[in-house]
């Protein structure tokens, strides 16, 4: 009785099921876009809530009185809602789009702390 050779397996190229990263230039401009909604996304939601507030974006005295308790859960769900996606990214092997996604959530938890000690957000 003869056993045959066992065959070849293919060369690792890296990745947990020999998958390779992305490419730069689809990374690239899959960062760029995520970017460009997250900017969309946080102002629609933004403005209307300011707006409704009373905030006067450009006239600090009229903003004595602005409750900014909306404004701060705001961008806590914003900057959840980017920090999933990046998670997802990096899964997926776009880093790029991943780490910008995780500046992008870590800039408005930045914000939102910095603007619950100087009391607004």
């Amino acid at each position: 009785m003869t056993t045959e050779p066992t065959p070849r397996t293919p060369p690792h190229h890296g990745g947990e099921n020999g998958e390779r990263g992305r490419g730069p230039a689809a990374d690239f401009g899959l960062a760029v876009g995520l970017l460009v909604l997250d900017v969309i996304v946080a102002l629609v939601t933004l403005l209307p809530v300011m707006n409704e507030a009373g905030y006067h974006f450009f006239d600090t005295a009229a903003n004595s009185d602005f409750d900014s308790t909306s404004t701060v859960l705001t961008l806590i769900i914003l900057g959840a809602v980017a920090g999933l996606s990046a998670w997802s990214l990096l899964r997926g092997r776009f880093f790029i789009s991943g780490w910008l996604q995780i500046l992008v959530a870590g800039a408005l938890w930045g914000w939102t702390l910095y603007g619950a000690v100087r009391g607004g957000a």
